[in-house]
């Protein structure tokens, strides 16, 4: 069975926030990333897949808003000429509204990438999944509690992938998960940089076995002697 490769988590960047509230807003990103289907973190630099930004801020630098639209999210007022689709959020800023806007956005986002995906190119005849490289994942750290959430299937799968690199029907197999709940888990560590990818090379043919003289002298020795014992039996009547 394959399963969809790991996406990569959506990132969202700050601008003009007082430190504290920056500060707010990773700390409910970090929490909020233990729920399924929220795969919202907070980038440290550019570029960002959305963008929340102070409003006064704002008021004295609006340069490339309008290519943000929908993915500006702007909290308290301002005078600057907001772009279509962007959002205006009243202080004080609350977890759900923030969780919210972020959860509706990456599922438009998600989609419109999907529609944008071109079809893979045809397979030729003959490969076969052996033949492509087989990706497994390693743990880099131990992750942080609000990952685990004291689930001991969480905390077996986590002991197994700081060992080795597995893969996600390995993961399931060891640990006894689910391979859908073994997906989500990997994509979660992914999202916090704790997870290593190791691919495994795909098998390369076997080299052609180097050419030995004296074995190719035997060879011809028995081929001439074949000749003479042939022509001997000819001669008596044998053959």
């Amino acid at each position: 069975m394959q399963y969809p490769p790991i996406r990569p988590p959506l990132r969202l960047g700050t601008l003009g926030l007082p430190q504290a509230e920056a500060g707010l807003v990773r700390a409910w990103l970090v929490l909020a990333a233990t729920e399924p289907g929220f795969d919202w973190r907070l980038g440290q630099e550019p570029p960002y897949d959305a963008l929340l930004a102070d409003g006064a801020h704002l008021s004295l630098r609006s340069e490339g808003l309008p290519v943000l639209g929908e993915r500006l999210c702007v909290l308290g007022q301002t005078s600057a000429t907001l772009p279509a689709g962007a959002t205006l959020m009243e202080r004080p800023l609350r977890q759900e509204a923030l969780t919210g806007w972020l959860s509706r956005l990456g599922v438009s986002m998600r989609a419109t990438s999907a529609l944008q995906v071109a079809q893979p190119a045809a397979t030729p005849a003959g490969a076969g999944l052996a033949d492509a490289p087989a990706i497994r994942w390693k743990l880099r750290r131990w992750p942080p509690q609000q990952l685990l959430r004291d689930s001991r299937t969480r905390m077996r799968m986590a002991s197994l992938l700081s060992r080795r690199a597995l893969s996600v029907d390995e993961l399931a197999y060891l640990s006894g998960g689910d391979p859908a709940d073994c997906q989500v888990f990997l994509q979660m560590l992914q999202g916090f940089d704790l997870l290593e990818k190791v691919v495994r090379p795909a098998a390369t043919p076997a080299p052609a076995p180097a050419d030995n003289p004296a074995k190719r002298a035997a060879s011809g020795a028995n081929t001439a002697l074949s000749r003479v014992v042939r022509g001997l039996r000819l001669r008596l009547g044998l053959a």
